[in-house]
């Protein structure tokens, strides 16, 4: 082949390999520029509102912790609680800000920025009315102002979240016109196919659908946060017992109308007094602060119940019966402690008095060696007092009683008219059940008692009730006897009159000396016997 056919040849060949080059070249770039706007429109539908919703979560955070800074305020409004929550608030304040200079960025367009700036305007106006709350708190107005300013706090808050509302309408509004764009100008061969923008079409309505589902919810809650407050109060001031909050320092932050109704105080004058040196008695107040200090250092466990004495405002002692709970903060740390507080002066009053006249009682018994019982008749229970088991030769309340084994301690001869004049006692209304019997003691000695009870119903319930005494009269009968015995065998003529001159009781001597015989005497009176010239 010639030289210059082969020149040619190589020629074209090079020719053609420049074509394909740049004509591949051409296409790379092609294909860069579709890549370009597939990443574009992405982010428009995707990347953007996901960037947008972060950071409108992270301000929705930033102001749920400052409110709950305000909370701990209001629940702890000593100095050093409000200095540290209002820190804790300031550097929450700045993280909602950087996040607004982000959210500002996102939005394209007039419109955006001008809804990203309004937000922000919001937030910062926010700023004073939080300080008024804080400060009506420090200054310890009355509930009905606090309470004003609060509701003023939660409708500037209502207004917040519509400003980010507004904000994430104008995002999903956005990424779906970009999507409408796309498809109608024939852009969408950029995609894979036509599902891929679809789906994403529809990620940008699903986010921007939870943005508003999850602020709508945020807008609810700060809407009930007032009346929770409310609500809250409410509950506490209907309590009937005190109820008490109290800081590491002692202070009262807290305290219910009953409370300031035991302790004879206005609330506003009680909020932010130390408890230990205006509401307990000198004699206590170290002990009582110890404890309480131990507690705040959670060296010893709160005491679920605990009685102490605490002094009014002026100057009277009521005694209260404590139950004590621990408040803690989010690192665990115990910042207060909530009690509430019973008043039960009069039933300690009471029961002291019940259980000195038991004492009493008991003694009088002990002395007298008398006895007490109650008998039911429904149910068999039988009660004995200390006294009546040591009439039976037993160890004080050593033994449950019945009647059975009460039948059992009965003389067997005995036994019989013992039931016969309790069942008297039941079947007749206003019998008065007397019995004098024999006992038989554990050690086989032999007593004799002598009791008496008076059937009584007891409350509203068909049941009835003996309630009766007991006397050991063996030492007087056994006197009796002696006397009897020296009575009757006396020589001279011995009786035992009345006031009205009748005979009550006589010796033999009586018979053998006048004749006549013992009834015929005791039915005679004394005067009769004499003769009529010795009368006068």
């Amino acid at each position: 082949m010639p030289r210059h056919t082969q020149y040619g040849l190589l020629s074209a060949f090079a020719a053609v390999i420049a074509i394909f080059v740049l004509t591949t070249n051409l296409a790379m770039q092609e294909a860069d520029k579709h890549a370009n706007a597939v990443h574009e429109i992405l982010n428009e539908l995707t990347s953007h509102p996901i960037a947008l919703l972060r950071s409108l979560v992270n301000v929705s955070s930033s102001v749920s912790s400052m409110q709950n800074s305000m909370e701990s305020i209001m629940l702890l409004p000593d100095e050093k609680t409000i200095a540290q929550n209002l820190a804790d608030i300031e550097l929450e304040e700045k993280k909602a800000l950087d996040e607004y200079g982000i959210i500002e960025t996102l939005l394209a367009g007039a419109q955006g920025k001008y809804l990203a700036v309004e937000a922000q305007k919001e937030f910062l106006d926010w700023r004073p009315l939080r300080m008024e709350v804080v400060n009506s708190i420090r200054e310890g107005k009355n509930k009905e102002a606090v309470l004003a300013v609060m509701e003023r706090n939660s409708r500037h808050i209502a207004k917040l979240i519509s400003s980010h509302l507004e904000i994430k309408k104008y995002a999903r509004d956005k990424a779906f016109d970009t999507a409408r764009k796309a498809i109608i100008s024939g852009d969408a061969e950029i995609f894979v196919d036509k599902i891929a923008l679809l789906i994403a079409v529809l990620l940008s309505g699903f986010i921007a659908i939870s943005i508003t589902r999850l602020k709508q919810r945020e807008m609810e809650a700060a809407g009930r946060l007032l009346q929770s407050r409310q609500d809250a109060q409410t509950y506490l001031d209907v309590a009937g017992v005190m109820l008490i909050a109290l800081n590491r320092a002692g202070e009262i932050t807290m305290i219910n109308r009953r409370g300031c109704e035991i302790l004879n105080v206005a609330q506003e004058e009680a909020l932010g007094r130390n408890w230990f040196e205006s509401y307990l008695p000198k004699e206590v107040v170290d002990e009582v602060k110890q404890v309480f200090c131990m507690l705040m250092d959670g060296n010893v466990p709160p005491s679920e119940y605990h009685e102490n004495r605490i002094l009014t405002s002026d100057g009277r002692e009521r005694i209260l019966a404590f139950h004590n709970a621990l408040l803690r903060d989010a690192a665990g740390k115990v910042v207060a402690v909530l009690s509430s507080g019973e008043d039960i002066t009069e039933r300690t009053q009471a029961e002291s008095a019940l259980a000195d006249f038991r004492d009493w009682l008991e003694h009088t018994q002990k002395i007298a060696h008398l006895g007490s019982w109650m008998q039911s008749f429904e149910t068999g229970e039988l009660k004995w007092s200390d006294e009546t088991y040591r009439i039976f030769g037993l160890e004080p309340q050593s033994v449950k009683m019945s009647v059975e084994l009460f039948l059992r301690m009965i003389h067997p001869d005995d036994r019989a008219r013992v039931v016969e004049e309790t069942r008297k006692a039941q079947e007749s209304e206003g019998h008065l059940y007397k019995a004098e019997y024999r006992i038989i003691l554990p050690d086989g000695m032999e007593r004799v008692v002598y009791e008496e009870a008076t059937l009584y119903p007891r409350g509203e319930s068909a049941q009835t009730h003996l309630y009766g005494y007991i006397l050991d009269i063996t030492e007087r009968k056994r006197a009796e006897e002696e006397l009897s015995r020296f009575f009757n065998l006396v020589p001279d003529m011995v009786c035992i009159a009345s006031a009205d001159g009748h005979f009550l009781k006589i010796n033999p001597m009586w018979e053998t000396t006048l004749g006549y015989t013992e009834q015929e005497i005791l039915s005679t009176p004394i005067v009769e016997l004499i003769h009529p010239d010795d009368r006068e």
